[in-house]
């Protein structure tokens, strides 16, 4: 693994006057200011740093990905770029060993990764979406790196013929908490809700969650996004049977991102689940779902569950080896305790 610190001469100058205000005004990108559950934060690069902190990148790998297959690979003593410090915000994609970013476009494909620690279990996911997440962007909240060992997973896959190499990278905003700033903060506590693995169904479906969750704190909603396989239209967080978020899925098509048009399918509970992957696959890909951040309050007890739309009638669901993959529908709630 090689570690690097990315720097340029603007995102220094932002660094030393970047506030939660100048983030949300100096967002690049047309769906940066949209409404809840549709907008797109910009990769980390293209956004200013915040509070003064320090962006680190680190590479996990690399590993050679057969033509149109899948591997799986897992660490268990992570690298980090700091202990006893905020991580504010993250993002992950794939870079060849010449350092430039495997796209989606070239065949290369970040389909699932975790990272966790222990005893907490997983903190933070990412698809090949390579969201950002940002924890800071209103409120003086991150995920607290103690020191102790990390772990991650990836699922990697290849649509081209050829194998290729390339790494993981991750980049980190972070904060140490020692630091005069660093005190100002507080750790986020993230909620993982999803449906089970249910295999596709003609025409229009939704999955319910497979079980509620009480939030077990009370505290600020600060980010969440669902996460969904080819033909999901949108995924839905509910806090008390209501709409809290509704994460779209936005789709390439011919170059050009396009949102998916809801569904209105009736909600029920998915199956057990059976998640498999391996093999070619094609079609129109998702390639950004809809954040919610900064979006309200919750309590102790408030009881969360999530749907997740299908449309069969819209899009192709993804095949391995001539089979179609099972489907996935979680969300990420990330909350900042009182």
């Amino acid at each position: 693994m090689k570690t690097s610190t990315l720097f340029s001469v603007a995102s220094l100058a932002l660094a030393a006057n970047a506030s939660p205000l100048d983030f949300q005004l100096q967002a690049n990108g047309s769906y940066a200011n949209a409404p809840q559950g549709e907008r797109i934060i910009p990769p980390l690069h293209e956004t200013p740093i915040i509070d003064g902190a320090t962006r680190t990148e680190i590479l996990y790998g690399p590993y050679t990905i057969p033509g149109e297959k899948m591997i799986a690979k897992a660490g268990l003593m992570a690298q980090v770029p700091c202990s006893d410090c905020w991580v504010t915000a993250m993002r992950a994609t794939l870079k060849y060993t010449n350092g430039s970013e495997a796209l989606t476009s070239e065949g290369a494909w970040l389909h699932h990764t975790v990272l966790g620690n222990t005893p907490l279990g997983v903190i933070w996911a990412a698809g090949n979406e390579r969201p950002t997440i940002r924890l800071n962007s209103q409120h003086k909240y991150g995920l607290e790196f103690t020191g102790k060992s990390m772990f991650y997973t990836v699922d990697l896959m290849s649509e081209a013929k050829a194998p290729m190499d390339v790494s993981m990278a991750i980049t980190y905003e972070w904060i140490p908490k020692d630091s005069e700033m660093g005190k100002k903060y507080k750790g986020a506590t993230m909620k993982w809700l999803q449906i089970a693995y249910p295999m596709p169904e003609p025409g229009k479906k939704v999955y319910k969650g497979m079980i509620p969750m009480s939030a077990g704190v009370n505290g600020k909603l600060l980010y969440t996004i669902g996460h969904m396989h080819d033909g999901g239209t949108n995924l839905k967080l509910l806090i008390n049977g209501k709409t809290a978020c509704d994460s779209v899925m936005y789709y390439d098509i011919d170059g050009k991102i396009q949102k998916a048009k809801q569904t209105g399918a009736v909600a029920r509970r998915s199956p057990e689940p059976q998640h498999s992957h391996g093999g070619s696959f094609g079609g129109v890909h998702i390639a950004s779902p809809g954040a919610c951040t900064d979006y309200g309050e919750i309590k102790t007890t408030d009881k969360m569950d999530v749907e997740a739309y299908y449309d069969f009638d819209q899009f192709k669901t993804m095949t391995h080896e001539g089979k179609e993959e099972r489907l996935m529908g979680n969300c990420r709630v990330y909350i900042g305790p009182e």
